[in-house]
């Protein structure tokens, strides 16, 4: 493991030094327990502030993360219902990734506007 990243660890985990030497991180992707595996990514277009759009997952997404690509303070109203955006919705706030994972959304479309003009909204989903 690079020592570099093994001290910033040991700062997070072991912030006095107590421990001796962290063991070793490591990803283990088991395809065969139903994880999700194959990314998708989308570049939402969203022209004109305050009306929506939406985004259809693909089958089998089980994890999704949004998030604006713009650094003007852009907020997103995210909603699951068409219309809802604008009056029952959950505010993805200005430099904020929202992510929910766990989940089964085959079949399952979002709603989302943003309050500027010209704005592209991020959207990475895995299917397994």
């Amino acid at each position: 493991m690079d020592t570099t990243f093994k001290r910033i660890i040991r700062k997070i985990f072991d912030p006095l030094g107590f421990a001796g030497d962290i063991p070793a991180i490591r990803v283990i992707s088991d395809r065969s327990k139903g994880m999700a595996h194959t990314p998708l990514i989308t570049n939402l277009s969203a022209p004109v502030g305050g009306t929506e759009v939406s985004h259809a997952f693909a089958a089998n997404t089980q994890r999704f993360e949004v998030k604006a690509r713009s650094s003007l303070a852009t907020e997103i109203q995210f909603a699951f219902v068409s219309g809802e955006s604008s009056t029952l919705f959950f505010t993805i706030v200005a430099g904020e990734l929202h992510s929910e994972a766990d989940l089964d959304l085959t079949g399952v479309t979002i709603f989302l506007q943003t309050d500027k003009n010209n704005q592209i909204i991020e959207i990475k989903e895995w299917a397994k």
